[in-house]
């Protein structure tokens, strides 16, 4: 009985980081969008300079707090697997995550345990595996 409880949390956190990676993809393209509609509709439109500079503004303002709210959703849903030693974790500070350069689902981060430096992949379920032997 305890393992199917177990098994039923596993798959509630699992479902729940799945939702929120998906809403995090939805955010980051609707971010990008928003910057990128507005730069083409001030450098097309019929707009005086003033008018294209606020288009500009605005929607690099939608892009940045976007972007901003789409890197915290990463940094706490699900767990960064170390491709090293198998240590599984969320990072602890939201800057680390901001300006770690990123493939996917990879970031290039340092392990907390093992301090090594490499890609960290993203997974949506806690099973570590310990790689030190």
């Amino acid at each position: 009985m305890a393992n199917k409880e177990l098994t039923e949390k596993e798959k509630y956190e699992h479902e729940k980081n799945k939702l929120l990676l998906s809403a995090e993809n939805v955010l980051g393209f609707t971010s990008c969008m928003a910057l990128f509609s507005t730069v083409i509709a001030a450098a097309y439109g019929d707009f005086s300079d003033p008018v294209k500079a606020v288009y500009i503004a605005s929607g690099a303002t939608a892009f940045v707090v976007g972007a901003g709210y789409a890197v915290k959703i990463e940094q706490k849903a699900g767990y960064y697997r170390c491709s090293r030693c198998g240590y599984e974790y969320v990072p602890e500070k939201y800057l680390k995550v901001f300006f770690a350069p990123h493939m996917g689902k990879n970031r290039l981060m340092e392990c907390p345990r093992c301090g090594e430096k490499g890609w960290q992949k993203k997974v949506t379920l806690k099973k570590e595996i310990d790689k030190r032997k």
